[in-house]
């Protein structure tokens, strides 16, 4: 075997140097902007080039994409931008792409050179140039390297072969720099979607550190990215406790349970401190998995009670409320009825029409009190209340609300209001005709008989305000920010009959329409203005199934 020259062996001490030089450098970096940024620098301080670009390109398409370039004689020298260009505008490139071989350019007058590929290269300023694909075995061609110096050169079969080497480098850097955007994207996508889960989701060490936490977790306790770092104690940031107040945490730690016994770990009843010390009722779930890479590790799920807490505390008031409010009428009822049964009394018309009056108010109060709580329910549960939309004259709605309230408005004298015109509303009469009949009615319970109650119905630009005014007990300042709330009543009229369902009722129907309901004014001793508005455009609402 012929040995190499010392000329030979410095030359191939050189290309080796020069290869070991630009893939340590390229392997830096997985994002592919950076990895042919650096192939573009490092290849044109290697071969002391004038101009050397990347360019990307997609098998059969006929458009490429400059990722980097450097130009000795523009400045700035390297260039990292994504630059599409039209293939046919760069004959030698197309051929390369073709070909899936290098081309080398002597001079000039070299005959490979197109018109446009010479033009190309005295505009840069360059005699000669290679062209190397670079391919993979999977796709074929993806990108070229082009290098071109300002002198003639005569490239050696080493340099080509070089060059070539590392085009099979970039060729792997490229995939490996798709496959970690393709996987940065999965990741993006997944830290989106499981954002989204309504839980709180948490990944935890056997030492208990936190290695992740979705944004809802995050929520929970008060926290954010920048205030939970990766590899904080959890114990450190969340405080659990009990239905009565003691540490779950320190009794038990569900974590170091699950990590022990290697099964899933379910807390339930327990309390999620928050800040400003809210307690959050919640429930957690800790599993234990084995990561591919033999790492252990938790992941926690937490689902926040709050909804079936305020459920269950909904249920217990509507149990309690029920059985005191139902017992009354039907009390008076039973009473009335038995009296009029007697067969050993002869009771006159007038006592014989009392009672009968008596169960009639005591009927109707049950009727209303029945109606408020089936519409509540079907709120709490989610359910539209509201039939078809007709066109409703407002006056008309007012006049027969007045109607359907006289059982309770007999011994108050009632004033209208209606403007002269008044444009028709889009509503459902029937729940409109509930709001302003609540309204009366909750004005004569609590006004003394006499004191006046008066209707009134204004035109807006926008729609139509109704007012219910009367000048009876009047609310304390401190009680009036509850007052659509359920069950809610003011303490300084305990003594009258009420669920506290009225104005909750009323609030829920009136936004249904678009509207609004407030309390205009109050002062105890003088009475009170409760209003509500209904905009003439409101969206047509979709049918119960």
């Amino acid at each position: 075997m012929e040995e190499s020259g010392p000329l030979q062996l410095a030359q191939r001490d050189k290309e080796w140097s020069i290869l070991l030089d630009v893939a340590s450098r390229i392997t830096e970096h997985t994002g592919l902007p950076q990895v042919l940024g650096t192939l573009v620098n490092s290849l044109a301080e290697a071969f002391d080039l004038n101009v050397c670009f990347t360019a990307l390109v997609n098998p059969g398409m006929d458009r490429a994409t400059v990722a980097a370039s450097y130009l000795i004689n523009r400045s700035p020298r390297l260039v990292i931008k994504d630059t599409p260009v039209q293939l046919s505008d760069f004959p030698l490139a197309q051929a390369v792409i073709t070909r899936g071989t290098p081309i080398q350019i002597f001079n000039p007058d070299d005959p490979l050179l197109t018109d446009i590929d010479r033009k190309n290269m005295i505009q840069d300023g360059c005699t000669s140039a290679l062209v190397v694909p670079v391919k993979t075995t999977d796709v074929g061609v993806i990108a070229i390297i082009s290098l071109s110096w300002e002198k003639e050169k005569q490239i050696t079969p080493d340099e080509v072969r070089l060059v070539q080497v590392l085009a099979r480098y970039i060729g792997l850097a490229i995939k490996h720099a798709h496959l970690y955007e393709q996987d940065m994207k999965n990741r993006e996508w997944l830290q989106i979607l499981v954002d989204a889960v309504p839980g709180g989701i948490y990944s935890l060490d056997s030492e208990r550190r936190i290695q992740w936490a979705n944004r809802t977790a995050k929520n929970m306790i008060g926290a954010t990215s920048s205030t939970i770092p990766v590899g904080a104690h959890c114990y450190d940031f969340v405080d659990i406790r009990d239905e009565n107040g003691e540490s779950i945490c320190q009794k038990r730690c569900p974590v170091l349970e699950c990590f022990l016994h290697h099964k899933p770990v379910h807390t339930l009843n327990a309390y999620l401190t928050q800040p400003g010390g809210r307690k959050l009722p919640v429930s957690i779930s800790d599993i234990f998995v084995v990561l591919p890479s033999g790492e252990e590790r938790v992941v926690g799920l937490v689902t926040d009670l709050s909804y079936q807490k305020a459920a269950e505390e909904f249920r217990d008031s509507l149990v309690s409320i029920v059985s005191h409010e139902f017992r009354t009428p039907l009390h008076h009822i039973k009473g009335f009825t038995t009296s009029l049964l007697r067969t050993d009394v002869n009771w006159d018309m007038d006592t014989q029409k009392e009672f009968l009056e008596g169960i009639d108010q005591e009927a109707d109060r049950l009727a209303i009190l029945v109606s408020n709580l089936l519409d509540l329910s079907r709120l709490e549960a989610g359910h539209e209340l509201y039939s078809e939309r007709t066109l409703c004259e407002p006056g008309l709605l007012a006049k027969k609300a007045l109607e359907r309230s006289a059982p309770f408005t007999l011994q108050h004298p009632v004033t209208i209001h209606l403007p002269q015109h008044s444009k028709p509303l889009s509503a459902d009469p029937d729940e409109l005709e509930r709001v302003l009949v609540n309204l009366l009615e909750n004005a004569a319970k609590f006004s003394c008989p006499g004191q006046p109650i008066i209707l009134v119905v204004k035109n807006r630009k926008d729609g139509v305000e109704f007012h219910v005014r009367d000048r009876g007990r009047g609310i304390p300042k401190d009680e009036q920010s509850k007052l659509f709330e359920k069950f809610s009543r003011v303490r300084a009229v305990a003594g009258i009959r009420g669920v506290g369902l009225g104005l909750a009722i009323c609030k829920a129907f009136v936004e249904r329409h678009g509207g609004k309901i407030w309390l205009e004014r109050s002062t105890p001793g003088r009475g009170s203005d409760f209003a509500f508005w209904i905009p003439f455009n409101v969206p047509q609402r979709k049918p119960e199934d």
